[in-house]
């Protein structure tokens, strides 16, 4: 104001001036014109940097009563302080909020008229709803944020936060209710401040919901209470896993976010699978808790590392760190079989032994030692046990052999030692090294014959070795290994029987060659083959390159400062002669995204290919996060025309127009419907679809995959793939499957997807059809479903025959 009452007076002394001398000052009053805009240009653009919104919601109930001039006092110093420019509104609530006051600072004439208002207000109201003060203030912080996006708006709270809601009014908005409403339609991060200049005095929901509503530092750290589960014995598969949650603020109170567990190899193997996994859904607490999740392992032996992954799909703004927690786990058999076999030994040997003494009992005494000798030869020869043997030795050479061992409980293996009950000549060596592969102890046996060993023709040892461990209570299976060392001898021992060398020599000799002369004809065949294969692949990859992949990624988000505008797949591809692209920071990748926050190695494009068309797979690699459309994968996930990935700090936008796939839909209960998917993704809850004969798009039906059985996808009429078909007489990617629904209906398959068996819904390609090319099963309708482990153990015809006729009749 000062400022504007100094540029009037100048500008009434040169209008003055210009009524005596306007020739002779007029050059002057010109550029006097100008620098006086050219500075309230400035001192206006300054003072809208530094202007805010201010919000102020005020407690009129009669619990004020005590409080309510020093909350006068302090609403009349913050609109005292607000500055030119500045917007003011003032709430006030009770039983139900108000809107008192709106009004922009362009005088001290509307600081004053704003000061009235505070001073008429009174304590008036019986009831609070606090919830209903927020409700109110939040809207007029929308509309202010609507107007100016970038102005700072800073909500002032004054109250007591003693909650008493109206009991008449139905319903009455709280504050959870008002949190999902507003889930969705809140802006950014930080888009308002929150200043308390009252402290209050009761406990309520206002800070939790604040920090909420201001989306600032809500964060949950998991920890795990140890990183080693041990060993998993089959078949008991299932493990409980302790993990504490610590968030950062109450404001997560209420907050979803589902688990997802899989395993890997722990030696860097190529098997990887996810687990079934309890619960699911986790619903946060306010302060830290610990949650007990199950995990059930597949039945396959090794060491593996778990992973635990945390995805949020109901709020964004949540941050999990780390996301992710692994720890350690090995599967191994259980023993029992083991110390059965021990025991059926003892007990042979106990019985035998009494038996004897009762019929000789002076006996005992003599012949003891050579009868429980006898009778433990007899009980190991009744007892199935593996043996080892060594030879023919010969000086100056190694032998190896291995033997699985199996502890009563875990045992480093710097524990273990070998026991035998025989002496090596000089010359001979057998050193044992103990090694975990696959979640397996084996000893690796060495027997070195030195260069100096010299030993007659027929010399035969044979012995028994143990491994025993140091630590107490630990026993280690199987005990009293046969072991037998043996050099070239002039008899050869089978059985009880003994035949002669000579003979047999000749024999196998003769065999011998003959199988040299074949093996050098299957040789120059397989070069041949080889050969014919190369040129093939020559030609079909540089002559005639071809690939799967189709349509485009374009970047919507750059965090560099590069120019890209998109990527061209199937150009890519062609080039490349692929149907895989790699996606990465490093110069290895095929498609290269400069940043940090873009792992070497990030993800990877991959496709499947079928009769009734392409699927695009995009797969993180090295556990690198990915999201699609704003949901975190760990595993391989579909992606369709206009899918929205974020890679690190990198948002594409896939764009791949569909032909409308003409399917069959099979629902649960028997019925089925012929028509178009108009829309697709397998990891949401409905799709839409278009029946047969309908008159337009608006008769389009959204179908819920609770309620199927299976979408059959018809194959594509005159398509020619060139002999790559996936159709019947062809063997398409994928490992064999053979499903039965709970109505016994089989169908036999190949899977597409290296992790498919474990989601929710899953593609089959049928092995023998005419009319369908890809099936999509709902897991919910599936009765058995049999991978290829299961095609291996007999008799598998007659298991799928009795669990098929069992799905039918309702057992």
């Amino acid at each position: 104001m000062r400022l504007s009452s100094i540029y009037l007076f100048k500008l009434r002394e040169i209008a003055d001036t210009m009524r005596h001398r306007v020739p002779a000052f007029t050059p002057r009053l010109l550029v006097g014109l100008l620098v006086i805009a050219l500075t309230l240009l400035f001192c206006t653009a300054a003072l809208a940097e530094e202007t805010q919104d201010l919000i102020i919601v005020v407690d009129v109930s009669t619990s004020m009563s005590d409080i309510f001039d020093k909350v006068k006092a302090e609403a009349k110093r913050i609109v005292s302080s607000a500055q030119l420019g500045d917007r003011v509104t003032i709430v006030t609530f009770g039983a139900s909020s108000r809107l008192v006051e709106r009004a922009r600072i362009l005088s001290s004439y509307d600081i004053a008229r704003l000061l009235s208002v505070l001073e008429e207000m009174a304590p008036t109201e019986y009831a609070t709803s606090l919830s209903a003060g927020m409700d109110r203030g939040l809207q007029e912080i929308k509309q202010l944020y609507a107007s100016s996006p970038d102005r700072r708006r800073v909500l002032i709270w004054l109250s007591d936060d003693k909650d008493n809601p109206p009991k008449d009014i139905p319903n009455l908005v709280t504050f959870t209710s008002l949190k999902q409403r507003e889930a969705q339609e809140l802006p950014d991060n930080n888009w308002f401040a929150f200043k308390a200049p009252i402290e209050p005095e009761a406990k309520s929901d206002v800070r939790w919901f604040i920090d909420w509503a201001s989306r600032a530092g809500m964060r949950l750290e998991p920890r795990l209470s140890k990183d080693d589960l041990g060993t998993v014995l089959a078949p008991n598969l299932t493990r409980e896993i302790a993990v504490e949650f610590q968030p950062s603020t109450p404001a997560i109170r209420g907050t979803t976010f589902s688990v997802v567990a899989e395993i890997a190899e722990e030696d860097g193997g190529h098997y990887s699978a996810a687990l079934a996994v309890a619960p699911q859904e986790i619903v946060c607490r306010g302060d830290s808790w610990q949650e007990n999740i199950s995990v059930t392992f597949p039945e396959r032996l090794g060491s593996y590392m778990c992973r635990l992954s945390f995805v949020l799909p109901s709020d964004k703004h949540l941050a999990i760190s780390p996301p992710q927690v692994s720890l350690k786990a090995r599967v191994q058999p259980q023993i029992r079989v083991l110390e059965r076999q021990d025991a059926v030994a003892h007990a042979v040997i106990t019985a035998a032994y009494q038996e004897s003494l009762q019929k000789k009992p002076a006996s005992e005494t003599v012949l003891a030692p050579r009868m429980r000798a006898m009778l433990g030869e007899e009980a190991r020869h009744s007892v199935r046990r593996p043996s080892l043997g060594f030879g023919p030795i010969s000086p100056g050479s190694r032998y190896e052999a291995n033997m699985e061992l199996f502890p009563t409980k875990n045992i480093p293996i710097e524990s273990l030692i070998m026991k035998s009950n025989f002496t090596l000549p000089p010359g001979l060596e057998l050193r044992p090294r103990f090694k975990i592969a696959q979640g397996t102890l084996t000893a690796e046996l060495n027997l070195i014959a030195g260069a100096d060993f010299v030993l007659s023709k027929g010399w035969e040892l044979q012995g028994m070795i143990s491994f025993v461990t140091n630590e107490p209570g630990v026993g280690v299976y199987p005990t009293d290994i046969p072991v037998r060392l043996y050099t070239e001898r002039g008899l050869s021992r089978w059985g009880k029987r003994e035949l002669p060398m000579a003979a047999t020599y000749e024999q196998f000799t003769r065999i011998a060659q003959i199988a040299k002369s074949l093996a050098a004809k299957a040789a120059l065949g397989l070069l041949a083959i080889v050969t014919l294969w190369m040129v093939y692949y020559a030609v079909r990859r540089y002559g005639f390159p071809s690939t799967d992949l189709a349509g485009t990624l374009e970047i919507i988000k750059n965090p560099t400062p590069r120019k890209m505008r998109f990527f061209n797949l199937r150009r890519m591809g062609k080039l490349r002669a692929t149907s895989s692209l790699t996606i990465g920071s490093g110069g290895g990748a095929d498609i290269v995204l400069p940043h940090t926050s873009v792992a070497d190695m990030h993800a990877r494009i991959t496709t499947a290919r079928t009769d009734v068309g392409t699927i695009v797979f995009v797969q993180p690699l090295h556990y690198n996060p990915i999201l699609v459309n704003d949901v975190a994968y760990t595993r391989g996930k579909e992606i369709g025309d206009k899918d929205i990935l974020s890679i690190g700090d990198f948002v594409l936008l896939y764009r791949c127009p569909e032909v409308y796939r003409e399917t069959i839909v099979r629902f649960a209960d028997g019925r089925s419907i012929r028509g178009m998917l108009i829309s697709w993704d397998i990891d949401a809850v409905s799709f839409e679809f278009l029946p047969k004969g309908a008159p337009s798009l608006d008769a389009r039906m959204v179908i819920e995959f609770s309620e199927l059985k299976a979408v059959f996808m018809v194959r594509r009429a005159g398509r020619f793939t060139g002999g790559l078909s996936t159709g019947a007489g062809s063997r398409p990617a994928g490992h064999p499957v053979e499903v039965i629904f709970k109505d016994g209906e089989l169908l036999e398959g190949y899977m597409v997807g290296e992790t498919a068996e474990w989601s929710k819904r899953f593609y089959v390609i049928p092995r023998e059809t005419s009319e369908v090319a890809l099936v999509l099963v709902e897991r919910s309708a599936v009765q058995n479903l049999f991978t290829r482990e299961e095609f291996e153990k007999p008799p598998f015809e007659l298991r799928r025959a009795l669990r098929s006729l069992a799905a039918r009749i309702g057992v």
